[in-house]
This record gives structure tokens, C-alpha cells and sequence, in this order.
């Protein structure tokens, strides 16, 4: 397989049992390859600046972490925009999940998963889907769920608001469309190509589940992720 389409992922994780089976699950495949690991979450930062992995998998269980996880997800976000993040986690509260979106998380997972779906959640995020996958118990239900079809029910049941579902390249060229400029304007305006807006744009459209830039901009708006021009 061409080593550019073999997904690189670093493993966060504080327990070495659950460490070393995460591992294990990514290196039996061919598609995907763990590139660095560590059970620091001080040190995750500077590996991210070094490594530049597609994918963070951060699992941390103790509740007591939960403010500095929270942080560390911001300045993986801030240090490797262009790396995605999957939490494996215990059950949390409303607020802590909700807080993990906020903070530019792209997937959520419980901690007992299987196999086949860690390994689906990898390839999904690193495609652009938005995934959650929590468990049911007798005051909530979550599920896994993509952008395409389930993004307004997660968004209407928590009601909050994800500015990281887009990220920071589209909702730059979602902003400059939704003040009328065509590709071409917005390619000269951010210093790429017409057919890099082109392809941002047919995957801002996945995410959102619309067919035109006039329903990306609208739903945009009506979800809180653009302001109201």
C-alpha cells in the first residue's frame, strides 16, 4: 500500500494494558499505522509538533483530568490544525461531552468498544465525518452518527453549538461565500487553488447534508456555525 494513504495515528493513554490493545488494533491493519505513543498528557503536544499525526487518540479515564484534557485538546487543535482527534472515555457528564466538541474534538467513543469500531471511527473522522458513539442508560441515549444524516439531532438534543464540525479552512471559505464570492475570488483571497475551494466546498456539503452554497450558508447560520451577516 502507498505509505501517503496509510493513516498515522498517536496514541495518548495512561493505562498501558488499554495502551497496548489500541495499538494492537491499529498495527493488524494495513490502512492504518501508529506513528508515536505516550502516557503523558504533558508530552502529547510536542510529539503532535513532531510527528504530525492525521489522528490523535487520546484516552485519559481519570475524572480529575477532565480540565486538562480538555486543554490539551485546544492546543493539539491550535499546534496541528490539520490533525483530528478521537477520545475513548468512561461514561461523562452532558457538560464534559459537550465541552470535548467545543473544544474541536471529532470523534467521541466509550471506552468499551469493539474492535471494528475503533478502527471504523479512524477512518471516518479522517474522511470528515463529525462520530459519537457513548452507550444508552436510563437517562440518555447517544449513538454513532455521521454528519450526513444525523448532525441537527445531535445539535437540537444538546443544544450547543460545534464551530469545530467545519474546520478553520472551511469556515474561512464558508464565510467569504456567504458574502457572495466565487471560488475563484475566494482562491485568490486565501492563497490557493480554484480547485481546492471547489473540493472544500463538496466536502462542506457532505458535512452539512445540503446540495448548494446557499443551504451550506443557511444552515451555517441557523446552527451558530457562521454569524448572521
Amino acid at each position: 500500500m502507498d505509505t501517503d494513504t496509510i493513516l498515522k495515528v498517536l496514541v495518548a493513554d495512561d493505562c498501558d494494558d488499554h495502551r497496548d490493545g489500541i495499538i494492537r488494533v491499529i498495527n493488524g491493519v494495513n490502512d492504518i499505522e501508529c506513528i508515536g505513543y505516550t502516557d503523558k498528557l504533558q508530552e502529547i503536544i510536542s510529539l503532535s509538533k513532531e510527528l504530525i499525526p492525521d489522528i490523535v487518540v487520546l484516552s485519559f479515564l481519570d475524572y480529575k483530568m477532565e480540565d486538562s484534557v480538555i486543554k490539551t485538546i485546544i492546543d493539539i487543535k491550535l499546534a496541528c490544525p490539520t490533525s483530528a482527534v478521537l477520545t475513548i472515555n468512561e461514561h461523562r457528564t452532558d457538560k464534559y461531552i459537550i465541552e470535548s466538541f467545543r473544544s474541536g474534538v471529532d470523534a467521541y467513543l466509550v471506552n468499551k468498544m469493539s474492535r471494528g469500531e475503533l478502527l471504523s471511527a479512524l477512518r471516518m473522522i479522517s474522511s470528515g465525518y463529525f462520530l459519537v458513539k457513548l452507550i444508552a442508560n436510563k437517562n440518555r441515549l447517544y449513538y454513532m452518527c455521521d454528519v450526513d444524516t444525523n448532525l441537527g439531532q445531535i445539535h437540537n438534543s444538546h443544544q450547543y453549538v460545534n464551530n469545530r464540525i467545519l474546520h478553520g479552512r472551511e469556515i474561512e471559505i464558508l464565510t467569504l461565500a456567504s458574502k457572495g464570492k466565487r471560488n475563484k475570488e475566494i482562491a485568490m483571497e486565501l492563497g490557493i487553488s480554484y480547485n481546492t475551494v471547489a473540493s472544500h466546498l463538496v466536502h462542506i456539503f457532505r458535512k452539512l447534508g445540503v446540495e448548494s452554497r446557499t443551504e451550506a450558508v443557511l444552515s451555517s447560520m441557523k446552527m451558530g456555525l457562521l454569524e448572521d451577516n
